[in-house]
């Protein structure tokens, strides 16, 4: 195991800290750390990892902001100081994130009527005209949870893994708005196939969206958000 200490905390605190999660294997750069460990802190840590890993996975949902229906990351999202189990649970999830000034992160895991997001059912996704008020730009992933509760692209026939400001060739309605078609099969509809991002063939996922250097409105929650509706 091995640790890196944060600079942001700073200070003869984390310097206290290192030193005492030292004993437990947790060491600035020490790859090696769990082989140097002695047996009876390696059969502790293997017994205790699994709950850890629950109650970091808990940590996660802490923070959180509901914004029209998306869960946005919290404030401390990117720059944790001391706050070391959410720095933690970022870590177990998606390694790293950027803090709030550079990219915003929200999720959802149902559609408008609150049933879980789920691949046997289809889906239409609508941006709002000029869709997501960035000063870079933004893009709509789809994630499957594995067995071990771990978070993956999902595999489809078009290698299409996300749509945004940057993806080339989607249509937009007379509007401006934009449609995106959240299903397995491809859509009968031309412009719905044009905008097309695959889901599971069963079973729950999510929908991420980033907006990398958001406006205040995305950052304050003002923003039109999209709306998910079962088609």
């Amino acid at each position: 195991m091995s640790w890196v200490s944060a600079t942001s905390a700073g200070g003869s605190e984390a310097r206290r800290r290192q030193q005492s999660w030292a004993r437990i294997g947790l060491r600035p750069g020490a790859i090696d750390a769990w082989h140097d460990l002695d047996e009876a802190t390696r059969t502790a840590w293997t017994g205790y990892i699994t709950q850890a890993h629950a109650n970091l996975r808990a940590v996660s949902r802490t923070g959180r902001r509901e914004v029209q229906g998306w869960h946005a990351s919290a404030l401390e999202m990117g720059n944790f100081g001391a706050n070391y189990r959410l720095r933690a649970s970022v870590a177990l999830g998606g390694l790293g994130a950027l803090e709030p000034s550079e990219a915003m992160y929200f999720v959802r895991f149902h559609d408008d009527a609150m049933p879980q997001l789920d691949g046997r059912k289809r889906y239409l996704l609508r941006l709002p005209p000029g869709g997501i008020p960035t000063e870079s730009f933004w893009s709509l992933s789809i994630y499957e949870p594995t067995a071990g509760r771990q978070r993956f692209f999902t595999a489809n026939a078009i290698n299409r893994y996300s749509a945004g400001s940057r993806t080339a060739g989607l249509m937009h309605n007379a509007d401006d708005s934009l449609d995106i078609a959240l299903q397995h099969d491809e859509p009968t509809d031309a412009m719905l196939s044009a905008n097309w991002l695959p889901t599971p063939a069963s079973g729950a996922f999510q929908i991420s969206l980033r907006a990398y250097l958001p406006t205040a409105a995305v950052s304050e929650g003002s923003a039109v958000m999209p709306k998910i509706v079962r088609t």
